[in-house]
C-alpha cells in the first residue's frame, strides 16, 4: 500500500505515512502486551524518492500589503509569527502570563524537543510587536490566552483559511 501512495500521490506523503507506521508499531512493542516482538516491518520499507520543492517566501512588500487589508487582531496575529518565528501551535498557545512588557520578553512553550519535554524559549520583543500586543491587551486582555477563537476566551485550535483569505483580498501570491 505504501507503493500505491506514493505511485499515486507521492513519494513524501508515502514518507510520512512510513514514518507514522514505525512509530505505531515501535509503540506497540513496548506500551502493548501481546504485541509481536518481531523487527518493525515498516522500517524495513526502504524511503521513496520524492522531488523536494521550494517553500514559497513572499517579500516584504506582500506582507505588508496583506497586513494592510486585515482587521487589527489578525494583523497582531501575524505580527506575532513574523517578529518571533513561532511555530502556530506555540502563538495559539500564547497566554498572557508568557508577554513580560517590562523585560521586552515572549515567553513561547514547545514540546519540540528530542526528548518530547515542555519547553520555554525566552525571545526579545520588538518596539512594534510591544505596541501592537499593548493594544490588543486593552480588548482582550480580560482572557488568559493572547489570542482567543470566542467570547469564552478559548484559544484557537485551527485557522486554516485566515490567511489565504487576506492575500487574495490583497491581491498577492498565498503564503
Amino acid at each position: 500500500k505504501l507503493k500505491t501512495l506514493a505511485k499515486e500521490r507521492t513519494g513524501y506523503i508515502a514518507n510520512y505515512t512510513r514514518k507514522n507506521l514505525v512509530a505505531a508499531w515501535n509503540w506497540g512493542q513496548k506500551f502493548l502486551s501481546g504485541w509481536p516482538q518481531v523487527p518493525n516491518p515498516f522500517s524495513l520499507v526502504p524511503k521513496f524518492p520524492y522531488k523536494k520543492r521550494a517553500r514559497y517566501v513572499p517579500p516584504m512588500e506582500d506582507i505588508e500589503k496583506v497586513m494592510e487589508v486585515m482587521n487589527e487582531e489578525d494583523r497582531t496575529m501575524l505580527l506575532c509569527f513574523l517578529h518571533t518565528g513561532a511555530r502556530r501551535g506555540e502563538i495559539f498557545r500564547l497566554k498572557w502570563s508568557d508577554v513580560d512588557f517590562n523585560n521586552n520578553l515572549i515567553w513561547l512553550t514547545t514540546r519540540k524537543r528530542k526528548d518530547g519535554m515542555e519547553e520555554r524559549d525566552s525571545l526579545p520583543m520588538t518596539q512594534e510587536l510591544r505596541k501592537a500586543l499593548l493594544r490588543h491587551r486593552s480588548k482582550y486582555g480580560q482572557y488568559e490566552y493572547v489570542f482567543v477563537s470566542n467570547k469564552k476566551g478559548e484559544p484557537y485550535k485551527n485557522r486554516n483559511q485566515w490567511l489565504p483569505r487576506a492575500c487574495k483580498k490583497a491581491g498577492v501570491k498565498t503564503f
